[in-house]
């Protein structure tokens, strides 16, 4: 598969006090692949997603990495450029739909405008198909509706349809079902995969949960403290896991079939600009050495399997 998106080395720091807060991460996502990032609060899933599409929040900033889609570098490119790829041909869903939706404009002209803005259809049996497609059972009622007469589910529906009108390369998702009850969250990740897999996009589905991504994604990125720890196939990181980070992700998961333990990482995660040269999870792990506290672990490996730890953990999960 060609590649669609490329991340080098990027790195990210706030603007005044220059704290690093994603430490010279690199990754790829091909054509038609879906991929997970997963890992704790502040370890830099979101402003990794952010800085593709160069909406970093102020007081942060890019100091170094090139991002590249479809062949061009677009982490330098200019506001023209920047909208050319923004909702058109990146498309992002957030996690609070609310926060995204202007709760005094009507639905159905909130879509029409997104759509104007890149000069694409936005007539009403355009857009009310796409709402019917993302399951939403009176697209008539809801385009003339506005945000609030809508559960938090169907705003996150009304969302993914204004992401997929303009038939994006790749879809972005930063936590849509967070705030959604299990049977809601199940039906978004249902809709969002058969979206996909329709429109034969790519996927980054950003995730605190592993569990969550477990049935959605084909390559899973583990990030830690600002930097990735590992990154494998679904089936690698759940089977046989590298980094002990994500060895004891895995193991706080429910097992309904085995009934185990469950297993807790002790103490807390550091802020990633308090890291310095050495690994980010040293004071968590059990397998610390005086060189995981004096040096700072690269990603080692080939291909799409790759893991940062110089004591990687040996044998198969069971």
């Amino acid at each position: 598969m060609t590649s669609l998106l490329s991340v080098k080395n990027l790195t990210l720091s706030t603007t005044l006090d220059k704290k690093l807060l994603v430490d010279n991460v690199n990754f790829e996502i091909l054509e038609g692949e879906s991929v997970g990032i997963v890992g704790e609060s502040g370890s830099g899933k979101t402003l990794t997603a952010l800085s593709i599409l160069g909406l970093l929040p102020k007081g942060v900033s890019q100091d170094s990495g090139e991002i590249i889609f479809q062949g061009k570098e677009i982490s330098q490119a200019d506001k023209a450029a920047l909208q050319d790829v923004r909702g058109n041909r990146i498309s992002m869903i957030y996690q609070d739909p609310m926060t995204s939706l202007n709760p005094m404009m009507k639905i159905g002209r909130q879509i029409q405008e997104a759509a104007r803005a890149h000069n694409a259809n936005d007539d009403e049996a355009n857009v009310l198909k796409a709402l019917q497609d993302v399951g939403i059972p009176s697209p008539e009622s809801c385009f003339s509706s506005y945000p609030h007469e809508f559960s938090g589910g169907m705003r996150q529906r009304v969302m993914i349809a204004m992401s997929l009108l303009l038939r994006p390369n790749l879809l972005i998702a930063d936590e849509p079902t967070t705030a959604l009850d299990v049977t809601i969250q199940r039906q978004i990740l249902n809709l969002v995969d058969e979206q996909r897999r329709n429109n034969a996009m790519s996927l980054l589905w950003i995730s605190h949960d592993l569990s969550v991504v477990a049935e959605l994604v084909d390559k899973v990125i583990v990030m830690y403290a600002g930097r990735i720890a590992e990154i494998g196939s679904v089936e690698e990181i759940f089977e046989n896991p590298k980094h002990p980070y994500t060895a004891g992700l895995i193991g706080s998961l429910v097992k309904r079939k085995h009934q185990q333990k469950l297993i807790s990482i002790p103490g807390n995660p550091p802020k990633p600009w308090t890291v310095a040269n050495q690994c980010g999870f040293a004071d968590r792990c059990a397998h610390v050495t005086q060189e995981c506290r004096t040096s700072k672990p690269e990603l080692v490996g080939e291909g799409n399997r790759s893991f940062a730890c110089f004591n990687p953990m040996k044998g198969a999960l069971l």
